[in-house]
């Protein structure tokens, strides 16, 4: 256990702590890439150990833009899930001009151009797109649900 912090959290930690202090000492902006994991985000069993290494990344990930942010710091934190990455082979890569890995960002906006894989089959999904549309269904669910409660006492 102490073996798989040392690696996936602890040698993120120090190496962060690193390149903060050699962007600051040049005074120029940068960012910060972190390999993150499905394993972070969910438990499974037989990985607790990884899952929870990678769950204390993910942590330290989410917090440091906060901190950065409040130092005025042109540093930008990312997190990358390479296995949930999927590459159209229809679809060229940009050219280094176009591309936001070659440029240092500032502030705390968005990197890059790729949105994402998205579930369309999501329901969580569905409901984000439309939420009026959603709260007026659960509402109207309520309001059965409740109707149909009446009539039974």
């Amino acid at each position: 256990m102490k073996r798989m912090f040392d690696t996936n959290f602890w040698g993120s930690v120090y190496g962060t702590l690193t390149a903060l202090k050699h962007f600051r000492e040049q005074g120029n902006p940068g960012a910060l890439i972190y390999t993150g994991s499905f394993f972070g985000d969910r438990a499974t069993p037989v990985q607790s150990t990884y899952s929870a290494s990678k769950h204390a990344l993910h942590g330290f990930a989410d917090s440091l833009p906060m901190e950065l942010e409040a130092e005025k710091s042109p540093i930008s934190i990312t997190m990358i899930h390479p296995s949930r990455t999927q590459q159209s082979s229809t679809r060229p890569s940009p050219s280094p001009e176009e591309s936001a890995l070659y440029k240092a960002g500032f502030g705390m906006h968005e990197r890059g151009t790729h949105e994402g894989r998205i579930r369309s089959r999501s329901y969580y999904v569905k409901a984000t797109k439309h939420p009026v549309v959603t709260a007026l269904a659960v509402e109207g669910l309520v309001l059965g649900i409740g109707a149909l409660l009446k009539n039974r006492t």
